[in-house]
């Protein structure tokens, strides 16, 4: 059963008096029942004294599903099994599958994720952890400090310092005890660590707010290295929890500079983004971004929205205009398909006037964000391995396609590989914005990009899973696996300075161009110093173009999709013939499900085309004439198979063909010697300018991909076949 009301479950949270204990958290960061992960920082100078809830979520599971064994499942970790979720994370569940079941959301009740969670409550087994069988080893390769409270097993964990909680959904699960960690102080003062087993730093606090970093402290200077207090005994276990990458704010990681090899030397586990157990550069501890179980269930409606309720555009919003790589990458593919720039970085479109911002609600940022169909998701550093931010987790679970680069492995962590735009598959930009016009105008394509969210968990790749059940879960679990598995399992930070991780690729080739080749201005000086324009009385520096060459505006809301269309016939007739034969995959897909109508398809394709018929018309008969003339073609095909090729040619074609014919008897009749060998010269001449016209460098591949369609739509195999041919030597696939 389900609670009646959300009260039930919001009384449950405030006042389980019977499983309540004291704990201490920073203020700011009091247990919440939402997922805003928007970028708020916990100061630990002040601290206040609260519930913890955790046998409260307990409690409300177990009033709605009931069961001693459900109990246990989930509150003895020690026991083994997979990470516990985390308290904010079962609120969302117990959230999702109660909105399910309110008149008006019979939609939510198809999502195949909520179906799995209502099965497995509160484990959810088929999102799988990565080390669930820990808890069964015996013994602890790590122990507690010596002293007369020292437990085997039980530890004191110290977390100094100031935390930018962004885009964490676990975040609170560090601050409570539980599993291995008896306490958790966030009293350290001066750094004075007695008393600590587990000493827990992070990046943020180090990067911009100096805790314990030793050498320039001047904002951006990278001439410092990260250096604790030493440890007061040789059992202290320390871990350092980071979320940037190397290559842009992360300099602490990089390992290539004498400040970057002090500060690995003095870091013992290394809590980061890169979980990989086949690399060889993988982190102590997983500390992925990503999609949790709660967001992907509360964003299912937004991801469900049809096609027509999205805007036809790439969505971005920015205020990082320093680093110009992707931006520049930005600029080439907005002169091509429609680009809605609207943060502080390159605005050409003002943000929707409801925009809650960085620091808004999470779940009102995704609501705004989620009427455009397309988001470009870009990494700062471009192609960055295993450094996969919100920004494209958040797209893909909201159903805006993210345009992304890839790199080798990509595809295991991510849900399909048709969820994602990966620029590193289009050889031009020119294919890239066919492919989007194909998505936005065509519902067979947009569904295809969709499918992932609409099968069972199962199916999705198991890495991916892994990652929505990390980011979902307990941070505790990661770091009692370490102390009990020690560096067998949890390769520690090497000691001299090798970087933690793969370096970002800045030059990789993107649609036929290096990334950092892409032409562009460089950021301007209060850019670089992440000021506003008007504050530094400059005018902005726009290079992103206007959208709305490329639409046709229907009324003046400009963020409402019925306001928006796309107009690029040209395009999207381009894109018929470039991905032909995606589409007749899709519809031989649908023949056997029974969705498409073969007939309607083909007239669909024949009306695409009528813009190019004109143009095509003359190249047609000129293929066609040269080359039924020309002796080496003739030899290659039967006079049977010219022949039928022939008959079914088009009435209009045929009507031409005849005329010739008719030509060709009136002169054999004068002088059938004579005039046979001026024909076929005249033929051959004819054959050798229209392969001069195939062969032009000034030919371009839609060109020759729109003559195939016509050829094949005409039937006419003999110059099909030539077109091929001609086609291989430009090195164009046809």
């Amino acid at each position: 059963m389900a609670f009646s009301s959300f009260s039930e479950r919001d009384a449950l949270l405030e006042n389980d008096s019977e499983h309540h204990v004291e704990r201490s958290i920073p203020i700011g960061m009091e247990a919440s029942t939402s997922s805003n992960h928007s970028s708020s920082s916990s100061s630990f100078a002040s601290r206040i004294t609260t519930k913890s809830f955790a046998l409260g979520v307990a409690g409300m599971v177990l009033f709605a599903y009931g069961g001693h064994t459900v109990k246990q499942k989930m509150l003895g970790a020690e026991h083994g099994g997979d990470a516990p979720l985390t308290n904010e994370s079962l609120v969302e569940i117990y959230d999702a599958i109660t909105q399910s079941r309110l008149p008006g959301n019979a939609d939510r009740r198809n999502d195949p994720l909520l179906k799995a969670a209502e099965k497995d409550l509160p484990n959810i087994g088929i999102i799988k952890s990565v080390d669930p069988t820990w808890q069964a080893q015996s013994g602890w390769h790590h122990h507690p400090v010596p002293g007369d409270d020292a437990q085997e097993g039980k530890f004191t964990m110290c977390v100094p310092g100031e935390w930018d909680n962004s885009y964490t959904y676990n975040f609170l699960s560090l601050f409570r005890s539980g599993m291995c960690i008896k306490e958790v102080r966030t009293d350290i003062q001066n750094g004075d660590f007695t008393g600590c087993d587990i000493r827990v730093f992070n990046q943020y606090a180090f990067i911009w707010r100096n805790d314990f970093k030793v050498g320039n402290q001047t904002a951006r200077s990278e001439e410092n290295f990260f250096g604790p207090p030493a440890k007061l005994h040789s059992n202290v276990v320390d871990f350092y929890y980071a979320h940037e990458s190397p290559d842009h704010y992360g300099y602490e990681l990089r390992g290539d500079t004498e400040y970057s090899k002090k500060s690995l030397k003095n870091m013992q586990y290394l809590a980061w983004f890169n979980g990989d157990p086949d690399s060889s550069h993988r982190s102590s501890l997983w500390f992925p971004f990503g999609p949790s179980i709660g967001e992907l269930l509360r964003d299912y409606s937004l991801f469900s929205m049809p096609r027509e309720k999205r805007i036809p555009v790439i969505g971005w919003m920015s205020k990082d205009c320093v680093l110009r790589e992707r931006i520049n990458v930005l600029v080439e593919i907005s002169k091509h398909f429609p680009v809605f720039s609207m943060g502080r970085c390159e605005q050409n479109i003002p943000p929707p006037a409801n925009d809650p911002g960085r620091l808004g609600d999470f779940g009102d940022q995704q609501k705004t964000k989620a009427q455009y169909m397309f988001y470009y998701a870009l990494e700062n550093g471009i192609q960055c391995p295993h450094y996969m931010t919100e920004k494209i987790w958040d797209a893909l679970s909201r159903g805006s396609i993210p345009i992304y680069i890839g790199w080798d492995g990509f595809d295991d962590y991510i849900p399909s590989k048709d969820a994602v735009i990966d620029l590193r598959d289009y050889a031009s930009i020119d294919q890239l914005a066919a492919k989007l016009a194909q998505i936005a105008t065509s519902e067979s394509e947009y569904n295809k990009f969709h499918a992932w969210r609409r099968k069972s968990p199962s199916e999705w790749p198991l890495k991916f899973r892994n990652l929505v059940r990390q980011v979902s879960s307990d941070l505790k679990f990661g770091i009692c696996s370490t102390l009990k598995e020690g560096p067998s399992k949890h390769p520690p930070v090497e000691p001299f300075g090798r970087a933690p991780t793969d370096k970002c690729d800045h030059g990789v080739n993107i649609m036929g161009t290096p990334a950092n080749q892409y032409p562009g201005r460089p950021a301007e000086w209060w850019e670089v110093l992440g000021w506003k324009a008007d504050t530094a009385g400059e005018v902005p520096k726009v290079e992103v173009a206007d959208p709305k060459q490329f639409l046709t505006q229907k009324c003046d809301k400009v963020h409402h999709p019925e306001c928006w269309d796309l107009n690029m016939p040209g395009l999207v007739s381009y894109a018929e013939v470039l991905y032909a034969s995606e589409a007749d995959d899709s519809e031989e897909d649908a023949e056997e499900s029974g969705v498409e109508n073969e007939e309607e398809d083909e007239q669909e394709v024949e009306k695409a085309h009528e813009s190019f018929v004109e143009v095509m018309e003359d190249v047609v008969d000129e293929v066609e004439d040269a080359f039924d003339g020309d002796d080496e073609d003739d030899d290659a095909l039967s006079d049977d198979s010219r022949t039928s090729s022939n008959e079914r040619s088009h009435s209009s074609h045929h009507h031409h063909r005849d005329d010739d014919d008719e030509d060709e008897e009136e002169e054999e009749d004068e002088d059938e010697d004579e005039d046979e060998s001026g024909s076929r010269s005249d033929l051959q001449a004819k054959g050798k300018e229209v392969i001069g016209m195939l062969e032009n460098p000034a030919t371009t591949p839609s060109d020759l991909l729109l003559l195939r369609k016509e050829l094949e739509l005409l039937e006419k195999e003999n110059a099909l076949l030539t077109v091929k041919e001609k086609a291989a030597r430009l090195g164009v696939e046809v």
